[in-house]
């Protein structure tokens, strides 16, 4: 009957260790991936020193119609972008949602997206 109890413990435990392995790469990989995904956003974000938008505010576009320079010490960054803005109003409606505010396709405008890459470099 020990045996039979040692064993089933046994058991247990390699299992147990098993889950703890693939618990642990799995978290790897996931940290991996998140490093590069922020990492493949700076390279495809149209920037200049880490700031998309030249520095123009994102929410203006939307608020007031218009291209509105922000202020360099009015900032925000979303997954290593940063962003400035021209009154802080704007910069709590960019991170209650910073997906609606933040440009499309990195910011590069149609005819930049229709270039191949290969002619950037």
């Amino acid at each position: 009957m020990k045996s039979k109890i040692h064993e089933c413990q046994k058991s247990n435990f390699k299992l147990w260790r098993k889950k703890q392995i693939l618990y642990m790469f799995v978290s790897i990989i996931s940290l991996t991936t998140v490093a590069q995904n922020e990492n493949s956003r700076l390279t495809h974000f149209n920037l200049e020193r880490k700031v998309a938008l030249q520095g123009y505010d994102p929410v203006a576009y939307f608020k007031q119609g218009k291209a509105v320079k922000g202020k360099k010490e009015l900032t925000a960054s979303y997954e290593g972008i940063t962003y400035n803005f021209s009154i802080p109003v704007n910069r709590e409606y960019f991170l209650k949602n910073p997906l609606k505010y933040e440009p499309q396709f990195g910011g590069w405008c149609a005819y930049a997206m229709g270039i191949p890459a290969k002619k950037w470099r």
